[in-house]
């Protein structure tokens, strides 16, 4: 899901991460936040003020868990599929049939240093129609609920943007942008024009993970391709960057577990800075942060992004789909001090021809059984 923060947003949020970490993680002896590995968001904790319980969260994931979205970690030794030894080179095409749409369900966990957990379910219809030589695609019925910040306004946003691409699945631009940014808070015209090209980097690149990177790609196992791409520091949606990028055949796979047969591939995406373009890339942070920069200045940065997608080769239908994402910090406070702060995310994605819908949430005793207003 889209959420794009304004460029004073982001100052306020790296003056945040300094304040949340008063020791930073070498200084103070404090611990990093766990690895969000492969089945992590089961641990995921919510504050009580949440109008969605912990209890009623975490059974929410464990429903996607057991619909089959626990993949293996990208990276990891196990093969998945027929491996290198079983499957020959696949060709992967864009075909996604007229009046095309998929329900999904979203599992979401952000964890950041020194701060609770937060997380959302969310459920939403995303929708592909063809006009003329492009196909338009929208997301339409969001319903969500969790304690992650601002989340009306992702909502929101995710709603009006809509992502328009050509017949054989090349992104062409973003539209949707005014509305989108109607939820945005921006204090001048300099600010909106950087929200809005945050919006397009961010509708790009959602589109490049699902279907952009692997349209018309030949693909092998063990055989990962490399390229450059433009696009934005994971987490700093703001903030434009290089990055090198991975991505490859994992094996055939079966769409679903209830499947036997692998008509499915599993496919691996793995993003990180460029190096070249890191002290580039550093100065654009310093840039956007200005008005907080007596309160921490930002020394350096890394980031990445990991995704693995389970798609049906001959449409790029999705089925099943992983995306985590990890960005580290180091900031100079104002009195000279050094801070390092970490925040790490997993999107968890469960694609259907069918309505899919989260758990309801638990229930005191003497609640009646009709009342189901707060299921999604």
């Amino acid at each position: 899901m889209v959420a794009a923060a304004s460029p004073a947003e982001v100052a306020r949020g790296l003056a945040g991460r300094a304040a949340r970490a008063p020791g930073g993680l070498e200084n103070s002896g404090g611990e990093p936040p766990p690895r969000i590995t492969h089945g992590g968001w089961f641990t995921l904790a919510v504050t009580a003020e949440c109008p969605l319980s912990r209890t009623s969260l975490l059974r929410s994931l464990a429903l996607l868990g057991s619909a089959g979205l626990a993949c293996a970690h990208p990276g990891g030794s196990a093969k998945t599929g027929d491996g290198a030894g079983g499957a020959g080179p696949v060709e992967l095409k864009f075909a996604w049939p007229d009046g095309f749409q998929s329900h999904v369900l979203i599992a979401h966990e952000a964890r950041r240093s020194g701060a609770e957990p937060t997380g959302l379910i969310a459920r939403q219809r995303m929708v592909a129609e063809k006009q003329g030589s492009e196909v338009r695609v929208s997301t339409r019925d969001v319903a969500a609920r969790g304690n992650e910040p601002d989340l009306e306004s992702i909502v929101k946003i995710n709603e009006a943007l809509v992502q328009v691409v050509a017949p054989d699945g090349r992104f062409r631009r973003a539209e949707g942008l005014d509305q989108a940014l109607a939820a945005i808070k921006t204090a001048t015209p300099e600010e909106r024009e950087k929200a809005r090209q945050a919006l397009i980097r961010s509708t790009a690149f959602d589109w490049e993970l699902m279907v952009g990177a692997w349209a018309g790609e030949q693909l092998a196992p063990d055989q990962p391709k490399r390229k450059q791409l433009q696009g934005y520091v994971p987490h700093i949606v703001a903030v434009e960057a290089l990055l090198e990028v991975e991505y490859g055949l994992e094996g055939r796979v079966p769409c679903t577990e209830q499947e036997t047969e692998r008509r499915c591939v599993q496919l691996s995406y793995r993003a990180s800075l460029a190096p070249g373009d890191r002290p580039a890339t550093l100065d654009r942070l310093r840039r956007i942060t200005t008005s907080e920069a007596a309160k921490a200045t930002p020394e350096d940065v890394h980031a990445d992004i990991e995704l693995l997608l389970v798609t049906e080769p001959e449409t790029l239908i999705p089925h099943r789909m992983t995306q985590r994402e990890r960005l580290r910090l180091r900031l100079r406070l104002a009195e000279g001090r050094v801070v390092e702060t970490e925040d790490r995310s997993e999107d968890t994605y469960l694609f259907s021809d069918r309505e899919l819908s989260a758990p309801e949430p638990e229930r005191k005793p003497e609640s009646k059984p009709e009342g189901r207003s707060g299921d999604l």
